[in-house]
């Protein structure tokens, strides 16, 4: 029964990802720019540069990670220069992370990670399935060839495999290769992969302990894969692109510091230089961003400010989910607060949730569904858990009812 689910799923989750896949939505300038250098590359060798099979694409000066181009490259070649071969295989990835977070809650399960809930683990993965695949936030990254979907399906697929290298430690390496493809997909993994790495490091230490040498083994794989980048990133225009969207190239803070400094009767004493300087108003301002993505008017209501970043008249998620999001916390703290250890897979979940905005918030533009899109698989999660934790609840109810009666 469960696998004529998951197929149902699977089904849905292809036809709202591929059905006029060439029309909605509108394609924008990044997407023709992808298509573009790659039909260049097939042509001449070189992107519109003249710049020979880069790492990076110059495109409008903002230095993409190539791997998506190379990936578009053979759709473009076969179906030629248009919004179906740009588009597909982001679509395909889109439904590949559908099944993939199905695996993901499943080995969790496998894993005592879920708690008391381990038991109704496949229930979670088949409920986690449905949520990600009628996902505004994720249908929408899904239907363009936007390079942050290819990323995420390559982050939790990196997830999926530590987790299941926790008993088979073989697929630390295949969790290591995931990992680093994500840092050649988009800007945002950089920061957010390293931190989820982190995160699994120490909640899954003991188990992390008895295979050192091969998680070893792992990351050195990892870093030699990320060489090439690296001596890339080296040249300096990719920082600079980084450096020109960052925070700091926000002069606000350092201006409002400034301000804050004249309103001292000394202000150029201790006291004033203390309370008010770059650190502090940078940090300030960092947590302001970061905390703008749970506000219920970006996740419900309206969306990202910027237009092609979202579905038009909803928010990031389905409304009906803030009920579900808030009982889904509720019930994985409790879980966390009754058995820490048996739920070490919730406790990620949460760590998830808290660093998948953080590249977003680096940078003056937020709250951002684009640089934060990762989010959409901690909230998804967590939001089905709530119907799975809601029904438990309901059932523990009618039950208690009739016993009584």
């Amino acid at each position: 029964m469960k696998k004529l689910v998951l197929i149902a799923i699977v089904a849905l989750a292809l036809f709202l990802r591929f059905y006029q896949l060439d029309s909605y939505p509108a394609l924008n300038a990044d997407e023709a720019a992808i298509g573009y250098n790659a039909y260049s590359l097939i042509t001449t060798g070189a992107d519109e540069h003249g710049n020979s099979w880069p790492i990076h694409f110059q495109s409008f000066n903002d230095y993409k990670p190539g791997l998506y181009f190379y990936i578009v490259l053979p759709f473009i070649k076969v179906l030629g220069l248009n919004e179906w071969a740009v588009r597909i295989p982001s679509a395909a990835f889109g439904v590949g992370t559908v099944v993939i977070l199905y695996l993901l809650i499943t080995e969790l399960g496998k894993n005592d990670g879920l708690g008391k809930y381990k038991k109704y683990s496949q229930i979670i993965a088949l409920s986690s399935a449905f949520f990600l695949t009628i996902n505004p936030w994720h249908i929408h990254f899904s239907r363009g060839g936007w390079e942050v979907n290819v990323a995420t399906f390559f982050i939790i697929s990196g997830v999926w495999l530590f987790i299941k290298a926790l008993k088979f430690p073989k697929y630390y390496y295949l969790a290591a290769i995931a990992f680093a493809l994500s840092f050649y997909t988009y800007h945002a993994a950089r920061i957010i992969a390293p931190l989820l790495i982190l995160g699994l490091l120490i909640i899954y230490r003991e188990k992390v302990k008895s295979n050192i040498k091969t998680i070893l083994v792992a990351l050195l794989l990892g870093a030699l894969l990320l060489l090439p980048l690296g001596f890339d990133l080296a040249k300096g225009n990719v920082l600079s692109r980084a450096a020109g969207v960052g925070l700091f190239a926000d002069p606000g803070p350092l201006s409002r510091a400034n301000e804050q400094r004249g309103e001292h009767s000394d202000f150029s004493g201790l006291t004033a230089a203390f309370l008010h300087n770059k650190p502090v108003n940078f940090g300030l301002a960092f947590l302001e961003n970061w905390s703008e993505h749970y506000w219920g008017e970006f996740l419900f209501l309206t969306g990202d400010d910027v237009q092609r970043n979202k579905v038009p008249e909803t928010g990031q998620l389905h409304m009906l989910e803030v009920f579900l999001v808030v009982m889904g916390l509720i019930g994985i703290i409790k879980s966390i607060w009754r058995s820490p250890k048996e739920s070490k897979g919730w406790i990620f979940i949460i760590w998830w949730l808290i660093v998948a905005p953080v590249a977003a918030a680096l940078t003056f533009q937020s709250p951002h569904a684009l640089r934060a899109q990762n989010m959409s698989i901690p909230l998804t999660i967590i939001s089905a858990f709530g119907l799975v934790y809601i029904s438990l609840l309901l059932h523990k109810t009618i039950k208690k009812k009739w016993v009584l009666n």
